[in-house]
């Protein structure tokens, strides 16, 4: 008889679903996170289902040969066949939580009740199976958008890792650093590549080299200070100096002839950050108050702390991740609290202090199989317990930059002098 209240509870959790829990609202969840990017890279256009296909690909015209001239009338014209195109690619990621249950613990669980008692005690038993798998998975997936990158896990075909946002937006990526003012840096000699991944051998993201692909690295901005006033003469970038100058890096105007054969106008779409960088910006909105202030100025707090009305965000993961190092990936990795042994002033790479990534929903997206989204095997019996049932969840996915041009992070620094 329990080997029986074993299957019919496998068959109620197959066919109620996770929807159940929703209403039941028995038990408080204290191992939910504050907060979850990954409620934004599911909706919208952050995410993109897609059928089949052995890898995730996709081209890219990342470099213009111009064909442009100036001619005379009756002139001899040499032709040029151009090839502009390249390939970024990404392997699919599979993922998975699951849920057991023993035919002791059903058995046990509900006894000789009535077949209406009985369907109680499941829903009771449902809920907390129900509920630590869907904690697990949205916690895991949150943990793997902010992962400190990774080459052999996230970029080789060999590895286990989706990418991450910070494996996508580097502090790391040089090239593109140009900084306005009087005595902080300017484009440096730091590699064109991401160091992050140089310490596993790689030099590619999404299988694109991003040290001879200049428009494949994202945008760079730094600050020093976010004191009173919109510049400290003599001390190196203001906070909002930086945030001026990372919109202005970011927002594209569309191609006033022929539209459609470019991306249509852009500006960024949220700035993600951790406690000590939304506490910051939200002082320094405080503590600038004769230049502006929100609502009738009585509240210290900021309802939605914005930016040009797009919102600066707290991520809790970004609180403790390990993901900024010195000069060379050898420095080893540490929170924003922590300043790398060998730092460089000149480029802001390795210093304490908060990181402000900046994102589009149309350009940095979490792609995921239409046949595989949160997809629910029936249960079964594994072969060496056959008392205990198992039900997986799985999906397969990756994170990716359909551009790394429109994306950007901004770092802190140290003013020389």
């Amino acid at each position: 008889m329990a080997g029986t209240a074993l299957e019919s509870f496998g068959d109620f959790q197959y066919s109620t679903g996770p929807a159940y829990v929703k209403g039941a609202n028995k038990i408080i969840n204290d191992a939910q996170l504050n907060t979850y990017m990954l409620g934004r890279m599911l909706s919208g256009e952050h995410s993109q289902h897609l059928q089949g296909g052995s890898k995730i690909r996709d081209v890219i015209f990342l470099d213009e040969t111009s064909t442009f001239r100036h001619y005379l009338p009756n002139e001899s014209m040499s032709w040029e066949n151009p090839q502009t195109l390249d390939q970024w690619e990404t392997p699919w990621r599979f993922s998975l939580a699951h849920m057991s249950y023993t035919e002791e613990e059903v058995g046990l669980n509900n006894g000789s009740l009535t077949a209406e008692a009985r369907f109680h005690k499941y829903k009771d038993l449902m809920m907390a199976k129900e509920m630590n798998l869907w904690t697990s998975m949205m916690n895991g997936l949150e943990a793997d958008l902010w992962a400190a990158p990774d080459y052999t896990e996230m970029e080789a075909s060999g590895g286990k890792a989706p990418l991450s946002i910070p494996a996508l937006i580097s502090e790391h990526a040089a090239a593109r650093v140009d900084f306005l003012t009087d005595s902080g840096p300017s484009r440096g000699d730091h590699p064109g590549y991401d160091p992050i991944w140089a310490a596993a051998g790689g030099t590619t993201v999404q299988g694109i080299a991003s040290a001879t692909k200049t428009n494949w690295q994202n945008q760079k901005e730094a600050y020093s200070t976010a004191a009173v006033g919109a510049q400290s003469s003599g001390t190196g970038t203001h906070l909002f100096t930086a945030f001026d100058r990372m919109f202005k890096k970011l927002n594209f105007d569309a191609m006033p002839v022929k539209p459609g054969m470019a991306e249509a106008s852009s500006h960024p779409g949220w700035i993600a950050c951790s406690m000590l960088g939304s506490t910051q910006y939200e002082n320094a909105l405080r503590v600038n108050q004769d230049w502006f202030r929100d609502g009738d100025g009585q509240s210290p707090g900021y309802a939605g702390p914005n930016y040009r009305g797009i919102p600066v965000i707290y991520v809790r993961q970004l609180d403790t991740a390990a993901l900024y190092t010195g000069d060379t990936a050898s420095d080893g990795y540490g929170d924003e609290t922590v300043t790398a042994t060998n730092h460089d002033d000149d480029e802001a790479i390795g210093v304490a202090g908060a990181r402000y990534y900046w994102g589009h929903s149309k350009y940095l997206k979490k792609v995921i199989h239409s046949q595989r989204f949160f997809h629910k095997k029936k249960p079964f019996f594994p072969s060496a317990q056959p008392y205990t049932l198992i039900c997986p969840v799985n999906i397969w996915h990756n994170n990716i930059a359909c551009s790394r041009l429109r994306l950007g992070i901004i770092s802190p620094y140290v003013a020389a002098g």
